[in-house]
């Protein structure tokens, strides 16, 4: 009997890297039926969200504040451009409404930006080593950001306007930031060694763990969500059906 269970899990064997990928991407594009259960979101993906999201917010601030700091810089000197060139105070107030309109919306444009430019770039460079390591199982930090570095500064590279050097700065800039991505790699697996033994951070790190890169996502714990109404104008009918009834009968209280 030991032999015969043991046979289909030999005949199983090693999971491939697209297996594990559809296993963590799985239940993102799985239908899911009102009071059904819901696998959680694979760990690498969480980290890849709140990484993205922070360089959303750090973009934004670090745009916005820079044109904030230019728009304080030059309100002096366009407010005494305006007093003397205006021919009466209400046109200098007019002058200085509408400079301070557009510097306001260039500092809209500059804050979208920032979180668009910065938001784009970072969401990339983690999102490619999040897949790297899904695909792999476990985490390898310095391959994972080297991989990651190298695609996203071979294309950024080569989107410079000169058609004739694309190619070479794409090779340089991948070259630059894949060298650069191995270092942090390895800060980054330091950082990583020097966490808690149960926190899923450290547990990415060993091959032999396992974790949502390794298993199937019907096999993961789930999150049982309360079934919803299918009719909701009813249950919103029957609210106030109850909500009447109950000022009725309190009417009839105080008449009685």
């Amino acid at each position: 009997m030991a032999a015969e269970e043991s046979a289909p899990e030999a005949s199983q064997g090693p999971q491939t890297a697209w297996e594990r990928l559809s296993n963590a991407f799985g239940g993102a594009f799985a239908r899911v039926d009102p009071g059904s259960q819901i696998a959680p979101v694979p760990p690498e993906l969480r980290e890849w969200g709140s990484n993205t999201a922070l360089a959303v917010l750090a973009g934004m601030m670090i745009f916005g504040g820079r044109q904030m700091v230019r728009n304080r810089a030059q309100a002096g000197i366009a407010l005494q451009q305006a007093a003397k060139s205006a021919p009466t105070k209400a046109h200098a107030a007019r002058a200085t409404a509408e400079a301070n309109t557009q510097r306001l919306l260039l500092t809209c444009r500059e804050t979208l930006r920032g979180a668009v430019l910065v938001g784009s770039a970072v969401g990339s460079y983690t999102g490619i080593a999040a897949v790297s390591a899904l695909a792999r199982g476990y985490r390898d930090p310095k391959t994972d950001l080297a991989l990651a570095g190298g695609i996203v500064g071979g294309i950024a590279g080569s989107l410079v306007p000169n058609v004739r050097s694309r190619l070479l700065s794409g090779i340089l800039a991948a070259v630059l930031t894949a060298s650069v991505g191995v270092p942090v790699g390895y800060l980054d697996e330091k950082v990583r060694s020097l966490m808690p033994d149960d926190d899923p951070r450290k547990q990415s790190l060993d091959p032999k763990a396992p974790h949502s890169a390794q298993q199937d996502v019907s096999d993961a714990p789930s999150v049982q969500y309360p079934a919803l109404k299918a009719d909701a104008l009813q249950s919103v009918i029957e609210q106030l059906e109850s909500g009447v009834h109950s000022s009725q009968s309190d009417s009839e209280l105080e008449g009685g």
